[in-house]
């Protein structure tokens, strides 16, 4: 947002025409395509943070149930808890 304001309120509000390709832009659109990109930017960080975070837990387990001897696979396995099979008789 910060650059938002600096594209926008600029020395004598000529910032737009500072930065190639902006002269003909008006400063309310440039404020409005920073924020969205700011938006956007906010959102795939969360969203890339979410799949590291699964993807690191997803490691230990397996790391976990490596040397568990399959014991957490067994517990996880809920086709065997709720008796689908995939279970001993």
């Amino acid at each position: 947002m910060a650059l938002a304001a600096a594209m926008t309120t600029g020395v004598g509000g000529a910032a737009t025409t500072a930065v190639p390709g902006l002269d003909h832009w008006p400063p309310s659109t440039v404020l409005v395509i920073v924020a969205a990109v700011t938006v956007l930017g906010g959102i795939v960080r969360k969203l890339l943070s979410a799949a590291l975070v699964a993807v690191v837990v997803t490691v230990v387990l397996i790391a976990g149930d490596a040397v568990t001897g399959g014991h957490i696979q067994q517990g996880l396995n809920l086709g065997g808890l709720l008796g689908l099979g995939g279970g001993s008789a």
